[in-house]
Parts: C-alpha cells; structure tokens; sequence
C-alpha cells in the first residue's frame, strides 16, 4: 500500500492545528480562572466577610457534625470493647458445619 506524502503532511498538519487550539483554549481558561480567583482573593469586601449569619450557620452546622462523629466513635469503641453487640433483626440462622 502506498503513503502519498501529501497525506501524512496535511494529517500531521491537522494535528498540528488541533493541538495548538486546545492548548490554546486551555491557556486561555487557565488565565480567566487565575484572575477570578486573584480577584476573590484580594477584594477587601469577600476577605472582611460581612455574612456573619451565614458563617455562624456554617459553624454550627460544624458544631453539629462533629458532635454525630464523636457519638459514633464512642458506639465503635462500645461494640469493639464488647461492652456493646449490634441489634439482631430478622430470622436468626444456625450455621451447621457441613
């Protein structure tokens, strides 16, 4: 089977092409992202906050989650110390050795 030349050169070419556009592209994205966030991150009006209800919302909600996390670590350490066994439901089974 015979490669024309001109084939591979305008392949190679179209390659060429597309990854210069998406490297272009992701250029371009990467730098508007960049300044977005350089913005959010130097604007004097996001850094003193303001929602001070939304941020005690936050914690408490913080406050909240973490005290289900302690509960649940004190269960686990119940049920591995033995001092606890888990509720049994359902029809219970006999395992027969066979």
């Amino acid at each position: 089977m015979f490669v024309d030349d001109e084939m591979v050169f305008f392949t190679l070419l179209g390659a060429a092409a597309a990854s210069a556009l998406l490297f272009g592209a992701a250029w371009l994205r990467t730098k508007r992202r960049l300044t977005h966030l350089e913005d959010r991150l130097l604007d004097p009006a996001r850094a003193r906050g303001g929602d001070d209800a939304d941020l005690e919302g936050r914690l408490n909600d913080l406050s909240l989650r973490v005290a289900q996390l302690a509960r649940g670590q004190e269960f686990m350490q119940q049920l591995l110390s033995g001092k606890r066994r888990l509720p049994q439901s359902g029809k219970s089974y006999e395992v027969t050795p066979s």
